[in-house]
């Protein structure tokens, strides 16, 4: 499960799309799906996302985060990138406060971003990619 630590958010004057940033606390075990393949890396994890409303109630997004191992010492360059993931799925408001989210995860190695952008190059076939549902419910603020 994927909780929020922190995020800024941009939505363009239409309303219909936003973009976001921020951090993960990222809680995936991906060793348990691939074990070996990927570096031990550090739970929390940069995130970006992008969300674009499709109906009144519905939105697909796109979101790209990193698995980063801890170089130690006090360098100026103090993680690498051990892991790719991207997620895309489409979300319902299905009422105040309840979300129904259908969500595909794929891993990508950093080799596969040759290129060195932070995504995966074109063409790049998933070392690991499963679907997820979930059902998120917000609490309302406190007046």
């Amino acid at each position: 499960r994927q909780r929020p630590v922190e995020c800024a958010q941009h939505a363009d004057p239409s309303g219909r799309r936003a973009s976001g940033f921020g951090s993960i606390d990222s809680g995936l075990n991906v060793d348990a799906i691939m074990p070996g393949v990927f570096e031990a890396r550090d739970k929390t994890s940069p995130i970006l996302v992008e969300i674009v409303m499709t109906g009144p109630r519905t939105a697909t997004y796109y979101s790209i985060w990193y698995g980063l191992k801890d170089l130690g010492g006090t360098e100026q360059i103090t993680h690498s990138i051990s892991l790719i993931g991207v997620v895309t799925g489409e979300l319902e408001f299905v009422a105040p406060g309840k979300v129904e989210g259908t969500h595909n995860f794929e891993l990508y190695h950093p080799t596969q971003d040759g290129d060195g952008d932070g995504f995966p190059d074109p063409g790049e076939t998933p070392l690991a990619a499963f679907p997820m549902y979930t059902l998120d419910t917000r609490l309302p603020l406190p007046e």
